[in-house]
């Protein structure tokens, strides 16, 4: 069984940049140059990332030939299914949030009270779905 060490990490980034990494090493043919090219991170610092993950969790995510990455091995084909899913999770979850917030937009007028010297004043702030609702002032 595959568990995340729980003492604090020495990878630079989150645990969902790490797999989402991941991923990409993997979808890159195990091409370490190609994925670090996606990433936007140098090679060696790619490298020393699978490196310092594979030691802080005692396990080897991939097969190696003369140094270089061949396939997964049974651990890292766990974490791929699993990083595949968790980073589509994520990327869905990201989607509806950006569509929610896109969702509020247009006015509310509303009036509010004041004390005797001043008289109430009408305030406009945005409201869902671009309709403009009116509070009576009191009589």
């Amino acid at each position: 069984m595959f568990i995340l060490n729980s003492k604090r990490s020495q990878i630079k980034g989150d645990f969902l940049w790490i797999l989402n990494n991941f991923t990409i090493i993997v979808e890159s043919k195990f091409n370490i140059s190609a994925a670090s090219k996606i990433i936007h991170v140098s090679q060696p610092a790619l490298s020393q990332m699978i490196a310092t993950f594979e030691k802080e969790q005692k396990v080897s995510l991939f097969e190696r030939a003369h140094g270089r990455l061949q396939g997964l091995s049974l651990a890292g084909e766990l974490l791929y299914t699993y990083a595949k899913e968790i980073t589509e999770k994520h990327n869905q979850l990201m989607e509806e949030i950006q569509s929610q917030s896109n969702q509020l937009r247009g006015h509310i007028n509303v009036w509010y009270a004041s004390n005797k010297s001043n008289p109430p004043v009408n305030a406009t702030t945005p409201a869902a779905n671009g309709a403009t609702h009116i509070i009576e002032k009191p009589k």
